[in-house]
């Protein structure tokens, strides 16, 4: 993902530049044969329009040890995170860091189920993870970020007050 997400920041010139066929290797729920076939124009929009700007960060690397770093406290106006949460050992640890580097009015999105990449995995002691409800991750969620509560289908989406 990474790498895609990189290449279409950095190396796009124009909206629709790229084609690809995603449905090629799989025969499920497709309609018609031209359904699999079907070409996709890549990006949408191309990227600078987006209002991208230079304090967009993306890193490749281990959540917790970049974003723990002190020179990330209270500097971030917002966090996103898509399919992101349910990748940590401790899903505590990720929010707390949220909550650090948000500034105050700052606004934290998450997209993505709560399927926890290492759950019931039993043996080796760093495979353990923290599995939580949705209401468990709200409940420290709001203990953190202490911020009304705005919560969409299946989402979490927060707004923080500012002081």
């Amino acid at each position: 993902m990474m790498i895609c997400s990189s290449f279409i920041l950095n190396q796009t010139e124009t909206a629709g530049e790229w084609t690809i066929y995603p449905w090629i290797h799989s025969n499920c729920n497709s309609l018609s044969d031209s359904d699999q076939l079907r070409p996709v124009s890549i990006p949408d929009i191309h990227p600078a329009s987006a209002g991208i700007t230079e304090g967009f960060s993306m890193c490749g690397g281990d959540f917790v040890e970049v974003y723990s770093d002190p020179s990330h406290v209270g500097v971030w106006d917002a966090v996103v995170t898509c399919f992101f949460i349910d990748t940590a050992h401790n899903i505590i640890e990720y929010i707390e860091i949220i909550s650090r580097i948000l500034k105050d009015g700052g606004v934290w999105i998450n997209l993505g189920p709560l399927l926890y990449h290492f759950a019931d995995m039993y043996g080796q002691e760093d495979e353990m993870s923290i599995e939580m409800s949705l209401e468990d991750v709200k409940r420290v969620e709001s203990a953190n970020l202490q911020q009304s509560q705005h919560y969409g289908s299946g989402s979490l989406g927060r707004h923080l007050p500012a002081n």
